[in-house]
C-alpha cells in the first residue's frame, strides 16, 4: 500500500508540508498523466512502442485508488461551505501528501523519460513556447480579420483556443515538475529520477 511505502518520512521526503499542498496539486498532476495514458494508448494502437512499463500501470492505478480516496477524505472534512465554494483549494492532510508522495514515485518508475525533472521541466517549457506562438500569431490575425475574410476570423479562434490550452498544460506540468524535483531533490527512497543530480535543488512553491 502507497501509506506503508512513505510511512516512515513520507512528507519529508516529498520536500513540502501538508499545508502548503492542496487538492489543485493532485488534479493538476492526475491530469498530465491521465492525458500521457491517453496519448500512449493511441500511439500503442497505430503501432508504436509505449512509453510505459506496461506492468507498472496495475501498480499506478492502486496508487491513484489511494490517492483519490485520501484526498475524498479530506474534502469531507473541510466541510461543505469549502467544498462547494473552493473545492480544489482544500489542504491536503499528512495520510494525503504521502499517498501523493507514493503515486508519483510510481509514476516516475512507470516512465522515467516523460516524469523526470528534466523531461517535465522541457514540457512545460515546450508547452509555454507554444502559447505565446498560439497568442502571437492569434493577435496578428485578429488585427487583419474583417467581415470580407470570415476564414481568418476562424483561425484567429483557433489559435487563442490553442494558445489557452497550452497555456493550462503548461500550469499543470509546472505544478507536476515542482512535486517531482521537490522529490528528487530530499533523496527519497526508489529508483532514481532519470535526468536528475545531484546539484539540483527543490524548487519552491
Amino acid at each position: 500500500m502507497p501509506d506503508q511505502i512513505w510511512a516512515l518520512g513520507g512528507v519529508r521526503a516529498l520536500g513540502l508540508e501538508a499545508r502548503y499542498m492542496n487538492v489543485l496539486d493532485v488534479h493538476a498532476i492526475g491530469w498530465v498523466a491521465t492525458r500521457d495514458l491517453a496519448a500512449d494508448s493511441v500511439c500503442k494502437l497505430v503501432g508504436l512502442a509505449s512509453r510505459f512499463d506496461i506492468a507498472r500501470l496495475g501498480r499506478l492505478a492502486a496508487c491513484w485508488a489511494t490517492l483519490r480516496a485520501a484526498v475524498a477524505d479530506d474534502q469531507y472534512a473541510a466541510g461543505f461551505a469549502a467544498r462547494l465554494m473552493q473545492p480544489r483549494r482544500v489542504p491536503l492532510s499528512t495520510k494525503s501528501v504521502a499517498a501523493l508522495g507514493a503515486f508519483v514515485q510510481e509514476l516516475t518508475a512507470a516512465a522515467p523519460g516523460l516524469y523526470s525533472r528534466v523531461a517535465l521541466r522541457e514540457r512545460c517549457l515546450t508547452r509555454a513556447v507554444q502559447f505565446l506562438g498560439s497568442m502571437l500569431c492569434g493577435v496578428a490575425l485578429a488585427h487583419y480579420a474583417s467581415p470580407a475574410t470570415p476564414s481568418i476570423g476562424a483561425a484567429t479562434i483557433s489559435f487563442f483556443v490553442a494558445a489557452f490550452w497550452s497555456l493550462a498544460t503548461a500550469a499543470q506540468l509546472f505544478i507536476a515538475y515542482r512535486i517531482v524535483g521537490s522529490l528528487a531533490s530530499q533523496k527519497a527512497p526508489g529508483p532514481q529520477l532519470e535526468g536528475d543530480d545531484d546539484r539540483r535543488r527543490p524548487l519552491g512553491r
